[in-house]
């Protein structure tokens, strides 16, 4: 009956989907207790470190992290080792005693025992405060000085330094300084001993160093060659110039007589100026700027025509107006040229040319390049002949040119040329090869009788045609002779005397000086730079004097 057919097969039907209902029910228990088992089974994921930790404090290391869902425990490396485990969050231990850089990791375990992976390194360093090392001394007899260096361990900020009159002391403190050495001066002949110990930041101080001990000879005796104090040619003040106008006197970097006598010209890099003074009274004739360049240093040929140097690197070629007729570039040395560059630190490879002292000579313009400590030659056309940068000295060797200060023509057709830093002046002439050789040297084979220069600013003449020299360092005008560069007198204040302060030196009373020249009516005209003065002396006597030994 089909009926009954249709409806057993209905039934059957259902039946077989609530069975295969069933596993499948039974089939999804399985997978969601196994992945619960799975879960509960799973290692904790790596702690992270709180910002700033693991962290010194004072001499204890702390490291603090983020808890981990799930974590019963944390273990801490150090090294790599396990030192430590913890049911808290935190790690506080005694700092390592070593000096050196530590990596401190932490991990987190879970229910199971199953350990996690290792958080990100965190390290710290420890500085231990150690004892100075190597500590020398270098004694001067003549000043009565002992200067003391030595080598900082690791941790120090501040460095004591202690003397005593024997080895086992008592030691005194007698400085406290920052960087690894002291001066002591004012001591007398003797022995002393020293020694240095260090502090760090938290005020803690090292063991002291190993004792150092140093012998301060006599000074030793002067055996002078001379029976006279110092020579000295006394003037007398006639005239005092501190006004240009309405104007003060700014930075002078160059003073000149114009070829009448009638005049004084200044270069003032500062201003972009150049100030022309009366001789006479120091009135301002006339005020050239402000111009294009910064003026360094000026020369006059036999024309009157106006040379003019510019820190720019250029020569300016001015009438007497002050007008710009022509400006010279100054050329660069090529770094083919190694005799040029050898003796130059590789920083002056970036730098351009700086104008420095010009000189007119009878057929070409000299002009000194500041930067590249050379000369260069020109052609009164402005046409570049080539670059000075040695001369052969006395005894036969190649000198290399310090940097050029200022040149000056002398009598036969030598020049000669200053080196303020190297503290020293060289006449020099042709040596036939195109090249330069020394005539003679003052300030190192020819000494001042002061013992030479700090620094020479300015080259002039005495009446009778002899070199003067002034040096804004020591405050002195020498007088040497044009012929031979052999030391004649001092000019000085006005009576011929002994300067109390630093024996062996005249008495002047006034410092800083600089371009010192004679006028036709054979006064002296200076600069005094610390006064921003321009002075003009008129000398008086019969010439040099020598006064008695006080």
């Amino acid at each position: 009956m089909r009926p009954t057919i249709v409806d057993w097969n209905r039934e059957k039907g259902q039946s077989m989907a609530r069975v295969l209902l069933g596993l499948r029910s039974l089939v999804c228990l399985v997978a969601v207790l196994a992945v619960a088992g799975s879960v509960a089974g799973a290692a904790p994921p790596a702690p992270n470190f709180l910002p700033g930790q693991p962290m010194l404090a004072g001499n204890q290391v702390i490291a603090m992290w983020l808890p981990v869902p799930g974590a019963v425990k944390y273990i801490v490396y150090l090294n790599g080792a396990k030192v430590a485990e913890l049911s808290a969050n935190q790690y506080i231990a005694p700092a390592p005693e070593k000096a050196g850089e530590y990596v401190y990791e932490v991990s987190a375990v879970g229910a199971t025992g199953a350990e996690g992976p290792k958080s990100k390194p965190g390290k710290i360093t420890i500085i231990k405060l150690e004892p100075p090392t190597d500590l020398l001394a270098r004694t001067d007899r003549r000043s009565k000085l002992i200067s003391l260096r030595w080598s900082a361990g690791t941790g120090a900020v501040l460095f004591n330094v202690f003397r005593a009159p024997s080895k086992e002391g008592p030691f005194e403190l007698i400085a406290s300084v920052q960087a690894p050495g002291h001066k002591d001066p004012n001591l007398e002949p003797g022995t002393y001993y020293y020694r240095v110990t260090a502090r760090d930041v938290s005020g803690k101080e090292s063991a002291p160093s190993d004792v150092l001990e140093v012998v301060l000879e006599p000074p030793p005796q002067v055996v002078k060659k001379i029976k006279i104090v110092f020579q000295i040619w006394p003037s007398k003040e006639t005239a005092r110039y501190e006004w240009l106008g309405e104007e003060t006197i700014g930075m002078v970097a160059d003073l000149k007589l114009a070829p009448d006598g009638r005049e004084l010209w200044l270069a003032d890099p500062g201003r972009k100026a150049i100030y022309v003074l009366s001789v006479s009274d120091g009135a301002l004739a006339a005020k050239i700027g402000p111009l294009e360049f910064r003026p360094v240093k000026l020369d006059f040929d036999d024309r009157g025509t106006l040379y003019v140097t510019g820190m720019e690197g250029t020569v300016n070629v001015m009438s007497a107006d002050g007008t710009v007729q022509e400006t010279w570039q100054m050329p660069r040395p090529p770094e083919t040229n190694e005799a040029i560059w050898k003796r130059l630190p590789a920083a002056v490879k970036s730098y351009g040319s700086q104008g420095g002292d010009v000189l007119c000579r009878p057929d070409e313009v000299w002009v000194s390049d500041q930067k590249f400590q050379v000369i260069e030659r020109f052609t009164y056309d402005g046409e570049f002949l080539g670059y000075l940068y040695e001369y052969t000295d006395i005894t036969g060797k190649k000198v290399r040119f310090p940097a050029v200060g200022e040149m000056e023509e002398l009598p036969g057709g030598r020049v000669l040329v200053t080196f303020p830093l190297g503290h020293y002046a060289v006449a020099l002439e042709s040596d036939g090869q195109g090249g330069l050789k020394e005539v003679y040297n003052i300030g190192v084979a020819t000494a001042g009788f002061v013992g030479g220069f700090i620094g020479i600013a300015g080259v002039g003449f005495t009446p009778d045609g002899n070199l003067v020299l002034t040096d804004p360092g020591v405050h002195t005008v020498q007088v040497f002779s044009v012929e031979s560069g052999r030391y004649l007198y001092h000019i000085g204040g006005d009576e011929p005397k002994e300067d109390p302060r630093q024996p062996g030196r005249p008495l002047i009373d006034f410092s800083g000086l600089s371009f010192a020249q004679f006028t036709r009516k054979g006064e002296l005209v200076l600069y005094a730079g610390t006064e921003k003065a321009i002075m003009k002396r008129r000398l008086v006597g019969d010439g040099p004097v020598a006064p008695e030994k006080p």
